[in-house]
Formats: C-alpha cells, structure tokens, sequence
C-alpha cells in the first residue's frame, strides 16, 4: 500500500536527481550513512482522550494512561546520489488494559499501527547535515474505550469511542545530524502528517532526539527519547475525538554499510 502512495512521490525525485546532486565528487557526509537499518525496542506509554456517545445519548469524555509496554521497531534509510536518500519507519502497538476508579471501570483496548515512508534531501558537509522529506504515511488507531461512570444513587452511564481505520497521508519530515567523529553521533528528527476528508480531521506528530556509538566499524547501538501524537477527530452532533499520545525510549542495534 506504501509503495503505491510513494509512487508519485519517488519518480519525479528520481527524475530530478543529476540535477539537485550537483558534482559526483561531493564531499561525503560523515553524519549520514550510505545504508543504515535499525532493529530495536520501543518502551513506550500510551496516553488515551476520548469523547464519545454514551448509553443515555450524551456525551461523555474519557482519558485513561495505559501501562508500559515493549514493542518492536524497524527503521531503514538509504542514501542516494550523495544529497538524497530514502527513509521507512514502522512500528505497531496493541494493548488491553482494565481499570478502575473512584467513580469509574471498565476497559481500555488499544490498537495502533504506524508506518512511514519519505524521500529526503540533505543539505550540508562533513560532520554536520541538515534533512527535509516528503512522503506518505500509514495510520491505523481502532482504539475503543469501555467505561461505567458510577453516580451516587448506583446508576451509570457507559462511553464507547472506536478510533479510525487504515488511512494514508501526506508526511514531512526535517532532521539534523552531528557526528563527533566516525563513531559517535547526535541526532534529531522532527515530522507531521495532516489528512482532512470525508468529516474527518486527523493529524499525527512526530518528534525523537538520540545519540549512536558504533564500537564496531559496521555494527552500532542507537537510543532515543520518541514522542508521538496522534488526533482523530469527526465533525459530527457528539463531536467525537480520539487523541492517543506515545512516548518513551527507544534502543536498537544499528547495521551501516
């Protein structure tokens, strides 16, 4: 599905090449690989806000922090014709968590895949590289929050919010790279992705700030602080919205060539 969305993307960027290039002599980037690909853990929490319909018609407001949870990330990058190059990042999550509370419980189930995949241009030389991209992104959030708010005389009221199905969006992206030398780096990437259609207002962020150390000339460890933000909102009589935040570290075992 990717791959389609980048289609139109890619091939005029391929077209266009030999002419942003410049020389075939550039000088390297020692902060930016030719080929690099990350496997790792994400220990990230998620953060639930939710406004539904309830049981009695009206509407009702939710928000619910989920526990902890590891899960695996995959990232690859490639550089071409010396100033550009290709990013894929994917990750999902999936979690079911009870919950109970002074006036409240129920269940928190959650869902989330994410995927991207840009085109980048690089800008700068040496040990310092500054980055835009353009690409397209896949979201999938089908979250759904089961709660009974309790009153005083035993009555409740149940809130029922179902998040969106798989979209694709527009992404962008910009990142900056510091090499202290062939083996240690800091980095920074921040991005977005906007989709507006069908009563539907959906925005997803992005952020991360980490370092890499390669003891090994081709075989390294990269760790990051990830935040993400993802809003689905329906402009209908409720008024539903689904708001889920991420954050945490990640590690992984870093591959260049």
């Amino acid at each position: 599905m990717l791959a389609h969305a980048l289609a139109p993307v890619i091939a005029p960027a391929l077209a266009l090449a030999p002419a942003l290039t410049g020389p075939a002599h550039a000088q390297e980037f020692n902060a930016v690989d030719r080929i690099s690909l990350a496997a790792g853990v994400y220990h990230m929490r998620p953060t639930l806000s939710a406004r539904g319909a309830s049981s009695d018609g009206k509407a009702s407001i939710s928000s619910f922090s989920g526990n902890s949870v590891n899960l695996p990330r995959l990232q690859l990058d490639l550089r071409l014709f010396e100033r550009q190059g290709l990013s894929f990042d994917y990750y999902r999550y999936g979690r079911s968590d009870r919950f109970t509370g002074f006036d409240a419980d129920g269940a928190l189930s959650s869902k989330l895949e994410f995927g991207k995949a840009s085109y980048r241009w690089w800008f700068g030389s040496g040990d310092v590289a500054m980055g835009v991209g353009a690409g397209a992104s896949y979201y999938k959030a089908s979250t759904r929050t089961r709660a009974t708010f309790n009153a005083q005389d035993g009555s409740g009221t149940s809130l029922d919010v179902q998040g969106s199905q798989g979209k694709l969006a527009p992404f962008g992206e910009v990142g900056l790279r510091y090499a202290f030398g062939p083996d240690a780096r800091l980095f920074a990437d921040a991005s977005g992705a906007w989709r507006n259609t069908g009563g539907r207002r959906d925005s997803i962020l992005n952020a991360a700030i980490g370092a890499e150390w390669f003891p090994l000339q081709n075989v390294g460890v990269t760790a990051a602080y990830n935040f993400s933000d993802f809003k689905m909102k329906h402009r209908d009589d409720v008024g539903t919205f689904l708001n889920l935040r991420i954050s945490g570290t990640s590690i992984a075992v870093k591959l260049r060539f």
